[in-house]
């Protein structure tokens, strides 16, 4: 009864003194989320911070819930347990935004120096209750580092500033040119990939999204991406865009659905001509 009491002051100090998102369903989820993730990780504990859309300003109706925790040592199997348990209850809270939580429990060590051939860390997707322990995922986490320093929220714990060094606008620029190149090769090489609702419309976003920083060095929204696109791109994708935008709504359902031909015929030629606009805005810069 003692603990639970604790518990309760603790949750209410913290919804009186933190109002990290507009929407209070998000906060309460949020602020247990942290409450419950410092009591199992302790003195591991670095800081919690919001990212993805939260971060960059675009979060609506249809968006994830982004966390990064970063922690000292990886965590202990007892931890992990705990850590597991609790996502398996968060979980099932009712509320829409239970199931919509998607985020990292990170090292700070490994934002700072990233070790391709010992990489680790804990991740939740979207949907699932289950944290999975990643050794393989070889990404060096550098639009999340930047995405952190110039734009996340803090829940509790030092500036991302603090914690690692600074991403320069060319680093940024150069690991996205690396990812676009190897994902879209791996999507032309394989269109059958595009035969999904979904990850059609995301592709679509994406390269929006990428050629805007290709071309101005920083991070925008998926909306503030598109609208710019419509404007600033070849008026013939134009089309192609808005439909992307307008499949956004409910992911779940449209990863379970085939993309309209007209899309999956047309998104490879998209992916063409991005390509080819990355390569001139990479001569551009340097």
């Amino acid at each position: 009864m003692v603990c639970k009491l604790r518990y309760f002051r603790h949750m209410v100090s913290l919804m009186n003194n933190l109002d990290p998102t507009s929407n209070p369903q998000v906060n309460t989820l949020l602020l247990d989320l942290l409450s419950s993730a410092k009591s199992v990780l302790g003195k591991n504990f670095v800081g919690m911070y919001l990212s993805g859309s939260l971060a960059i300003g675009d979060f609506d109706d249809n968006s994830d819930v982004d966390f990064v925790f970063i922690i000292k040592d990886k965590v202990s199997d007892a931890q992990l347990l705990d850590l597991q348990e609790m996502h398996v209850r968060l979980h099932n809270i009712d509320s829409k935004w239970a199931t919509c939580l998607e985020g990292y429990y990170i090292l700070q060590s490994e934002l700072q120096h990233y070790d391709a051939d010992n990489p680790w860390h804990l991740y939740l997707d979207n949907g699932s209750s289950e944290l999975v322990v990643v050794r393989d995922n070889h990404k060096n986490w550098i639009f999340e580092r930047f995405v952190l320093q110039e734009l996340g929220i803090i829940l509790e714990g030092p500036k991302p500033q603090n914690l690692f060094d600074p991403i320069s606008p060319d680093d940024l620029r150069q690991t996205l040119l690396v990812e676009l190149r190897s994902w879209m090769k791996e999507l032309l090489d394989d269109p059958r990939l595009l035969n999904n609702r979904w990850r059609q419309s995301f592709v679509v976003l994406s390269l929006c999204r990428m050629l805007y920083t290709f071309q101005h060095d920083t991070v925008i929204s998926k909306q503030a991406a598109v609208e710019w696109a419509k404007k600033s791109l070849d008026p013939h994708w134009k089309d192609l865009i808005e439909r992307a935008w307008a499949e956004r709504p409910n992911p779940p359902l449209k990863a379970r659905m085939q993309a309209e031909q007209e899309d999956v015929e047309a998104t490879p030629g998209f992916i063409r001509y991005a390509l080819e606009l990355s390569q001139q805005y990479d001569k551009l810069a340097r």
